[in-house]
């Protein structure tokens, strides 16, 4: 089901705990509303924040960090750091 958001791994070889910040951050960055429900029913709302907070990746654009910050993760208000995040496009 996830194959096209984890895209950059070889899914055979990805462990859930292990893999967890690069799962959580491509999901949240490229997944369906479907995967996301996915994402939080596996590792659960608190764990799912924490991991987005511990290891940010610069894979999103500004309004789906701003999406994912606000709606799917409840931060709003959180001075989290947009440029930890966003991806520059030029």
């Amino acid at each position: 089901m996830l194959k096209g958001v984890l895209w950059s791994a070889d899914i055979s070889k990805l462990d859930l705990e292990k893999d967890k910040p690069y799962i959580v951050n491509q999901v949240l960055s490229y997944g369906t509303l479907a995967d996301i429900g996915w994402l939080l029913a596996e590792y659960g709302p608190k764990a799912t924040r924490e991991v987005f907070l511990k290891y940010p990746q610069k894979v999103y654009t500004k309004a789906g960090f701003a999406f994912t910050k606000n709606a799917v993760l409840d931060l709003r208000g959180a001075d989290i750091g947009e440029d930890r995040y966003v991806q520059a496009f030029y």
